[in-house]
């Protein structure tokens, strides 16, 4: 897994391969089979005159989404490559922006400008090493303010998911073995368990949380691999 310093290069090299070829983002899904699931959890939470923050929004397919939904929606992401092909798709009332979470001056100035905002993040803490864990979700926390956060991380089941598929299809998928090559994730997951150790009760409430699953493509087939979800507010 990437260091800190290397999460911005990591990410770039993988956004700029698909300038040299037609490997799919595995993650990359319509949003129908994945932002309009978790909309049907977050809907009567997200509170509408706030603006979302699509964290980690890669190329912009569940930003354009929740637009469709909201009226300001912004998409983030540490790869600045990515931020030039989802801003190809840019509308009124929807914008891209790179930002590192990791960076809290970038974090604060963010804030300062929005003022509170609702967070949306699918498949991205998951990503981040468990050392960094704490510093992401502090400058998160900044970013939400009042606003409500919601996730979808995969669980600490995933890597079997993954190992069972690739028994079955007797090869890792090139769009899953590209994504390791590079290093920007292991697919480690997140535990219920680190939830609420990141997210302490006497700073958060976790209003809801259960079970779902990430649709990832492989092959010309989706699977769904193992997630854990979950709304938080600050108290």
């Amino acid at each position: 897994m990437l260091n800190a310093v290397d999460y911005g290069k990591g990410w770039n090299e993988y956004y700029r391969s698909f300038d040299e070829g037609d490997i799919a983002i595995p993650w990359d899904v319509d949003a129908e089979q994945a932002a309009a699931e978790d909309l049907t959890r977050f809907v009567h939470s997200f509170e509408r005159a706030l603006p979302i923050v699509d964290i980690g929004c890669g190329t912009g397919t569940q930003t354009r989404f929740l637009r469709s939904y909201y009226d300001h929606v912004l998409g983030v992401d540490i790869s600045a490559h990515a931020i030039r092909l989802a801003s190809a798709h840019a509308l009124p009332g929807l914008a891209f922006e790179a930002l590192d979470i990791l960076d809290a001056k970038a974090v604060r100035r963010l804030a300062s400008h929005l003022g509170c905002a609702n967070i949306y993040m699918r498949g991205v803490l998951q990503q981040v090493v468990r050392t960094d864990r704490s510093s992401f979700i502090h400058n998160l926390s900044t970013l939400m303010g009042d606003g409500t956060l919601y996730l979808n991380e995969l669980s600490t089941d995933s890597p079997l998911a993954f190992a069972r598929r690739a028994r079955e299809d007797r090869i890792l998928p090139k769009d899953l073995a590209r994504v390791l090559a590079i290093g920007v994730t292991r697919f480690a997951g997140v535990s219920t368990q680190e939830l609420s150790d990141l997210f302490p009760s006497e700073t958060f409430s976790i209003l809801e949380s259960g079970t779902a699953s990430i649709r990832v493509k492989s092959f010309d087939s989706l699977t769904d691999i193992p997630s854990v979800w979950a709304v938080i507010k600050h108290r």
